[in-house]
Parts: structure tokens; sequence; C-alpha cells
């Protein structure tokens, strides 16, 4: 009989950052898997990054018997004496929040495992029928029971600014409502970790009972919000707004693909406000649906009552985003002109422009047939120089002319004014226009030192790649691996260029990165993140070397043979060794002194090693560390080695205990007083071999330059005593001559022969 205990461990590891030089999608959209389009009956191991990588691969295959709605497939974790491991690697990204959701059929089991020793998070359906989690390396109760053989709906968010995580489950037949965690605030299980690269289910055995745990609807996403993208509107009484576009964003402001079908709920403040998805025909909805694979959805809004109504578009069910808000203003004002065209264009680039005449009861004055003028009135920035073309507009038909080359060249939020050319009176302005640029262009340097701050350029450019010199927006900077491919430890700063910063459409922000290596650096607009600028690559070099000498203990010197602890760390410009160096370094020295050879830094060594030489022979040495591309050189402070001697000074006692004196000694016989650490071991060899003489059978330390130890004899001899010599130190080994002398004067040795008759 067999069952399961059922555990999910985020682990994230490091190392992983944009691969092949492309920036990781999991960074911008989702991981989704369901497991249907799965073979039915055959292991996940080896497909698409899974790997069993404990038990029999076949105890995790997916299968078609068992899912929630009874359709499709979901994977099936069989119990098994050798516990199921499986997991999945792969870079999942690094954005706050991160989700991690999934659907899961647990079974009770006779033991709780261990919180894992790495990873970030862990959740555990527990024998007790508790759901546990792990915080840092406990388990945590969240307070809520499960059944067994019930489909659960889990979700972890998590923070990599602060470490923690919150979780979430539910009973999937009744979801719960409010969408609150069970349990906030869960610290990480390895602070240190700051990327999403692995997920891995754990399984467990037991005897008294049999069944298996099945896991489905498994996703990796960083949607964070909806936000409504377009800019307010003036809306005419009782009239269609623009399209209102709402949008799903990660916290970059990125637009994100919406797994399964989202339904998003709207509301207003306003009493007689009205939404639809489309401006004619009129069809009033209280939700929108944003499909499955798409990122938004457009609906429109009239309002009967004057005022600066507030929408609202919220997902629903509610399951973690964050709502979109946006105030409009409702005019009772009749333009005689009602402009139409969409809130979001590009600079440069042709638009399609709807311009109708209107009569003061709204209706289209059809018998119209004038010339308007057509004015940009800037929003932000408030002022601007260019026009918008064509600026003049004839032939209306029925009231109403389409101009499908309007083009304004520059970036920022503007209106647009229709006045009739003969008749100032006859007026209308258009809701605001956010005009993005079409690109950017970066510039730098190309070849910079790693933490040093560099000019970067960056200007934005209309679709005729001209400059915008109104161009006021934000705009993320994201580092793009070159060589290495890795650079998960990588912090670009700053990380965003806000609006002031850039004058006349272009900013030069100082900027710097930590690692060695060569990137390039993409630019986006939040708004829009396909408005994008790539720099050429730009090599960041170490700007020095440093080599260090851990000196002895109490001394400014070592001893020939002593092993000499020299740190030789790579720099960046503030002197912080680079964690990513991965160059070859080569010490040298005059002779006497022996090295090791050529060294080549790993990523474990984080920009700094450790290394062992000795002298053979006393003198004063200055090591070299030179890189092998010879780009950095570096010279250790002097290393004074000094030759010295271990001596026992000759001594007498009468049998008994006696105190012999060691003491450690330069070239010329002077004590060596700054030596209180090294440790001797010494031995006794006896004139009369008995093991009559015995001494301490631990080593002494010097003090000072000194050890004295006890040595006790019960018969008169002469004992020699022979200290160990750490490192190459010559011994000069001594005497005691028991029996014979006394300490304080010369004693007569008697005794009687007894003769037999």
């Amino acid at each position: 009989m067999k069952n399961k205990i059922f555990s999910l461990f985020l682990l994230g590891l490091w190392g992983l950052g944009a691969i092949d030089g492309q920036r990781e999608a999991a960074a911008v959209d989702s991981y989704e898997e369901t497991f249907d389009s799965r073979q039915d009956g055959v292991t996940i191991d080896g497909v698409d990054s899974w790997k069993v990588s404990q038990g029999d691969t076949t105890n995790a295959a997916t299968q078609s018997g068992v899912t929630f709605s009874g359709s499709g497939k979901s994977l099936k974790l069989t119990g098994a004496l050798t516990t199921t491991t499986v997991g999945r690697s792969k870079s999942y990204g690094a954005l706050t929040p991160t989700w991690i959701r999934f659907s899961v059929r647990p079974l009770s089991s006779g033991q709780t495992p261990n919180v894992p020793t790495t990873g970030i998070g862990a959740v555990n359906f527990s024998p007790n029928g508790r759901v546990l989690a792990a915080s840092g390396s406990a388990w945590v109760d969240t307070g809520m029971s499960y059944t067994t053989g019930e489909w659960y709906d889990v979700a972890l968010k998590l923070d990599f600014k602060t470490h923690h995580y919150d979780l979430y489950v539910s009973l999937k037949k009744t979801p719960k409502i409010p969408f609150t965690p069970i349990k906030s605030g869960l610290k990480f299980i390895d602070a240190s970790i700051n990327s999403l690269s692995k997920l891995t289910f754990y399984g467990a055995y037991s005897t008294t009972q049999s069944g298996d745990v099945y896991v489905d609807d498994l996703s990796v996403t960083s949607i964070d919000r909806l936000e409504i993208i377009s800019l307010p509107q003036k809306i005419i009484l009782d009239q269609p707004s623009n399209p209102i576009i709402i949008q799903l964003q990660n916290a970059n402001s990125e637009p994100q693909t919406a797994l399964s079908n989202i339904t998003v709920e709207l509301k207003t403040t306003s009493s007689k406000g009205r939404f639809s998805l489309t401006r004619e025909p009129w069809q009033d909805i209280a939700q929108a649906l944003i499909p499955k694979d798409s990122q938004s959805v457009a609906v429109y809004y009239k309002d009967s009552v004057v005022g600066k109504p507030t929408i609202t578009a919220s997902e629903s069910p509610d399951q973690g985003l964050t709502d979109a808000l946006q105030q409009q203003e409702i005019t009772a004002q009749v333009s005689y002109f009602d402009i139409e065209l969409d809130p979001l264009q590009l600079a440069g680039q042709d638009f399609l422009l709807k311009i109708t005449a209107t009569k003061e009861d709204g209706t289209v004055d059809e018998s119209y047939g004038g010339s308007v003028l057509i004015e940009p009135d800037y929003v932000f920035p408030a002022t601007g120089r260019f026009e918008i073309s064509p600026a003049e507009g004839t032939g209306f038909v029925m009231g109403k002319l389409q101009l499908k080359n309007a083009n304004y060249p520059d970036a920022g939020v503007l209106t647009i004014t229709i006045t009739d050319k003969d008749d100032p009176s006859k007026t209308g302005t258009s809701s605001q226009i956010l005009f993005l640029p079409a690109a950017f262009i970066v510039g730098a340097g190309q070849n910079q030192t790693v933490a040093k701050p560099f000019g970067l350029a960056v200007t934005a450019l209309n679709a005729q790649g001209q400059a915008t010199p109104n161009y006021n927006g934000k705009v993320s900077l994201t580092p793009i691996a070159v060589n290495p491919t890795s650079i998960a430890l990588g912090v670009l700063a700053p990380s965003e260029i806000s609006g002031p910063e850039f004058q006349n459409g272009a900013a030069n922000p100082q900027t710097t990165w930590n690692l060695y290596g060569t990137i390039k650096i993409q630019v986006q607009d939040s708004k829009d993140s396909t408005r994008q600028g790539l720099s050429p690559e730009i090599t960041f070099y170490p700007k020095s070397l440093s080599v260090k000498v851990e000196p002895p203990a109490g001394r400014d010197f070592f001893y020939i043979g002593e092993p000499i602890s020299l740190l030789v760390q790579v720099l960046d410009e503030l002197g912080r060794p680079i964690p990513n160096y991965p160059g070859t370094i080569e010490l040298s020295a005059g002779g006497g002194l022996t090295l090791p050879g050529e060294y080549t830094y790993t990523s474990q060594d984080a920009g700094e090693h450790k290394f062992l030489a000795s002298a053979v022979q006393a003198g004063e040495y200055l090591v070299s560390a030179l890189a092998k591309d010879g780009a950095l050189k570096a010279e250790s402070p002097p290393i004074v080695v000094k030759n010295a001697f271990i001596q026992v000074l000759d001594t007498t006692s009468p049998v008994g205990t006696a105190e012999v004196i060691i003491q450690i000694v330069d070239e010329l016989g002077n004590v060596i007083r700054s030596e209180s650490n090294l440790s001797v071991s010494v031995r006794a060899v006896e004139e009369i071999d008995d093991q009559s003489a015995s001494l301490p059978s631990v080593p002494v330390r010097f003090q000072e330059g000194r050890a004295i130890i006890p040595v006790v004899d019960s018969q008169a001899e002469i004992v020699t005593i022979i200290p160990s010599s750490p490192y190459k130190i010559q011994v000069k080994k001594g005497t005691i001559t028991f029996g014979r002398a006394g300490k304080t004067g010369v004693s007569t040795l008697m005794w009687r022969e007894l003769k037999g008759k």
C-alpha cells in the first residue's frame, strides 16, 4: 500500500539571466503548462525541460483519467518506495510580483518532509491534514485544513525586492472570495535568491494507504495589474467616447498576454454612466473580456450627467490584479466638429483623422461643405513648435471628412482643434492624444570600466528618424547579455529615465554597470514597450588588480617554508571585487619564492581568489599579479621572510621533574618576542631506553618566543629533547642531565653495593 504527500519547492538558482543575447521571455510574458498537449500515459521526463531527478521516470506521467473538469490531462505523481521528484529548470525572470499558480489534488501521508535547504519557498499538504508553508528554514502552519481527493487552487506571489512571498490556497469548486492570502510575509528559504529558475514537485511514500497526487494548470506569470493606457477624455454629454483601452501589464508597465480568458468588470462613479464594446451600435455592458492570448480590450463610455466620473476596470473574479482607474470629464458643450482618432499615435507616422460637422442637437450637419483649420493644442509639455499636417482640410461629404495622411512629427500629449476657416465660432476639440516616439537611438562609448559612471545618450526619434524634442516620457533601461550570456548578478543603474531628464528629446544619464563583459542596453517606452532602441555593444573592463598579503598573527614577517596567503582581487571603479570576472591571472616573483601557476577565475570566486606561496630562503619579496590579456597588473606589499631556529636550552636536574626551555630565535640568536602563536610537539630520546622519562603529549605554544615544558624522569640519565619543525624552521636539540648535577650546585651520587657471602 502506498500514499503521497505533495510539496512544491520553488528554487531560484544563480547564474541564469538573458540567454544568447536575448531578453528573457519570462520577464515580459508568461509560462503555462496544462499538460493537455502531452501524450497520454507517457512520462514528463525530458519534455520541455522537465526532468525526473529521483525515482522511476514513469512515476511522473501525464494522464487523462483524473482532471478537475473531466477533460484534458493532468500530471500524475505515483507513490513509490523511492519518492518521486520532478522539476522544470528554466529562467522565469525576476519581476516583482511573480505569480506561480497550479491546481492540485493532494492526499495525506505518514511523514512531513524537511524544509528544503535552498530555494525560495515550499508548500506542503501535511499528514495531519494541514497546509504548511516554508518561511525561512521552518514549516509554518497556515491555519488551513484540506480534504484528500479534492482539487485545490494554489498561488504564490513572490516579491524579489523584500524576499518574501504570500500564499493563496482555495478549494477549486468553491473559490475563496475575496481573494486573500492564507499566509502573508513568508520568508524566502534563501534570501540571497533574486530570480526564479526552477519549479520542483516532491512526493513521499506511505505503507498505510494507497493513492496518487495530480497536478494541473501550472503557470508562471508577472501580470501585476490592469491599466487604462488611453488618455483621459473630455466626452460630450450623451455622446460615445473614443476607445478606452484596458491592458494587462507587469510591474515594468510592459503588456502581458492572458493565459486564459480574463473577465473585466466595468464600473463608474456616475449613476448614469454606461459602457459598450462598440461605438455604433451602442449596447450596454457591465463586463468585457480580454481573450486568451490577447493583451487588452477596448470599450466605449457615455454619460448623461455632467461631471468628472472615475471609471474602474477590475478582474472578475478577483485573482490578485490591481484595478485600473481613470477619471473622465463629461461636458454639456456640443462642439460643432466631432473629432475621432486613435488616442495613441506614433510621432511622424500617418494616422486617420475623422472630422464630423454636427448641429446643436448633436446630429450630423450633412449640409456642411466648408474648409477647416487643423491645429495642435499642447498639453504636456505645454509648448511646442511643430504643426499637424495637413494644416487645412477640405472635401466634406455629407458633413464628414476623413484625412488618411494626417501627421504630427513630435512626441507628447496634445489635443487637436478643428475650426471653420470662415467662421471661427464653428469649432471642436478632440480628446487628448499621446504621440509616442517610433524608436530610440542609444549610444555609449565602446569600452567602459566596471562601476564607473559613463554617459548614455538616449534620443527619441519619430518615424522618419528625426528627434522628437517634446518627448517627456519614462523609459526603462535593460541590460542584454552578449558575453558572458549570464548576467543574473547584473545591476544597471539607473534602471529607468523619467521625463524631466529628457531635454529636446534627448537624455544623457550617467550610467553604471557592475559586471565584467559585453552587453547591450535596451531602451523601452513605459507606455508601449515595442517603442524601443538598442545600444551597440559595450564592453566593461576591471579597473585594477589588488594583491593583499594576509600577515601571520603577531608578526610582520614569515618563516622559510611557511604558507603565505595572497588574496588577488579583480576590482571595479569603487574598489569592489567584480563577481563574474572570468580571466586568467599569473603570479610572479624573484627566485626563492614558490608560487602557484596560472589560474582562471570562476563564478564561485566572485572576483577574488586566495593563493598560497612559500619561500625557500630568507629575503624580501614582491609578488606581481598579471592578467593574461596584459591589461592589468598589480604588486603586493613587501613580503619579509626570515630564517629561524628552534633551540632547546641544555639543563641539568635532579631525578624527578625538570623544566626545559625551548625558544625560537633569528639568525643572530635573538629571541623572536613577537611569536606567541606557533606550536611545537616535543619528543624525548633517553640515554637508557626504558621509557622512564615522560613529557607532555600535546603541542606547546610559544609565548613571546619561548615555551617551558616539564619533563619527568625516575632515573639518572641524559635525555635529549627534540622539538618538531613546523614549516622549514631549523631545529637545535638540547639535553637534560638527570641526577648528576642539581640546579644550585654539585651533587654526589651515592649508592651501596651489597655482596653475598
